[in-house]
């Protein structure tokens, strides 16, 4: 699930714990945002750029590949939510994060910048800090399509005299 592969990347980069790397905000209670943790989460539904189907005759399997855009958001809470969000855009260019791209077949375009969320909400017992990425990632499915290598046919005519051939 790309929501997963998100949350992977971003634990990659920023070098934190599985556990403070969420997705979306089911079982959340409010305790759990006084940690620094970051949500991960879609911000708009993905959108299909473009599709392709290839077929190997060798092995008679048909792949369908399907090159997405989605926008996520990603919330920073915390005491540290200011310095990590700042280090997730700084560190979205790293190595580290290129090679994470590169192996999950992925592309993190560049951070558009953040939001002071709990300036926006008016809630002033938190840090909350919002930062937007758009990704580009690839839907793979792989299926046995078997090649039809000759047919047997049954043709039979008026008379009722029937012939039976391959059509290869």
């Amino acid at each position: 699930m790309i929501l997963e592969k998100i949350a992977n990347y971003t634990t990659s980069v920023m070098g934190f714990n599985d556990n403070d790397v969420l997705i979306g905000r089911d079982n959340i209670t409010i305790e759990d945002f006084e940690r620094n943790i970051i949500v991960v989460d879609f911000l708009e539904r993905p959108t299909a750029v473009t599709q392709d189907r290839k077929y190997d005759y060798t092995e008679e399997k048909e792949s369908f590949n399907t090159l997405f855009n989605a926008s996520f958001s990603l919330e920073f809470y915390g005491s540290n939510a200011y310095q990590n969000v700042n280090n997730f855009i700084n560190l979205s260019n790293s190595q580290r994060s290129k090679d994470y791209q590169k192996i999950n077949e992925l592309t993190v375009f560049k951070p558009k910048g953040y939001n002071d969320l709990k300036q926006l909400v008016g809630k002033k017992y938190f840090e909350r800090y919002e930062v937007e990425i758009l990704v580009q990632y690839n839907e793979s499915l792989t299926i046995d399509t078997y090649r039809i290598e000759s047919i047997p046919v049954s043709q039979i005519d008026d008379t009722g005299n029937s012939d039976e051939y391959l059509v290869e």
